[in-house]
């Protein structure tokens, strides 16, 4: 009887909106095999289960732009053992707009990503001489 459970050597992320993140599984069992149909995958978003499938790849759906997430994911295989979870942090795609309040406002980017940033407005000061005016860098 196999009683080894599979085991997962990756959890990616393979695509992100500001609403989806698309993710992929690599597990393997070298005695009842994965991928086979009655191998299964369960994902999680942080503890709570967002879908079962046969197949190794899912969309999380119903995210919210610029925010951080753990995921998690396991396996079974046909002989009914579950792998460990592994586990991803993943931040959705999107965009950060800030509207004129008269006051500083913060922004902490990961330090993970690529990021693009478009910033216009007034002319302001220039902080390295303390003096006012336009200043191209």
């Amino acid at each position: 009887r196999d009683t080894v459970k599979p085991t997962i050597s990756s959890f990616t992320r393979t695509a992100r909106t500001g609403t989806t993140i698309n993710v992929s599984v690599s597990a393997s069992d070298a005695l009842s095999g994965i991928g086979t149909t009655s191998s299964t995958y369960t994902y999680y978003q942080a503890s709570t289960s967002k879908g079962t499938t046969k197949t190794n790849t899912f969309q999380y759906t119903g995210l919210t732009d610029l925010t951080n997430y753990t995921f998690k994911v396991t396996a079974k295989d046909k002989a009914g053992n579950v792998s460990d979870e592994k586990t991803l942090r993943a931040m959705s795609a999107g965009s950060k707009n800030f509207d004129y309040t008269g006051g500083i406002q913060t922004f902490s980017i990961p330090t993970t990503g690529t990021y693009k940033l478009e910033v216009w407005g007034a002319q302001g000061g220039d902080c390295y001489r303390d003096v006012g005016g336009k200043r191209r860098l």
